[in-house]
């Protein structure tokens, strides 16, 4: 591999018909060699990355706020 990029999902990010989507970017990494994870604490998300892409999915109480480090 040449490069690891982890892959972090908002909830509402991804819908299912994002599925074709989201099997392309996999198929994409997996041909220029870049290992892709994802994280996500949306269910819906998660269940979609694991079409291809290794996925955590974190128990979160809705809503969420996802903030930027830096600002």
């Amino acid at each position: 591999m040449n490069a690891t990029v982890v892959l972090l999902l908002e909830p509402g990010t991804l819908a299912w018909d994002d599925l074709s989507l989201v099997q392309r970017v996999a198929d994409e990494a997996l041909d220029h060699a870049i290992a892709i994870s994802a994280v996500t604490p949306d269910p819906i998300a998660g269940a979609l990355a694991t079409a291809g892409i290794p996925t955590t999915t974190i128990p979160v109480t809705l809503p969420v706020a996802m903030e930027p480090a830096v600002p």
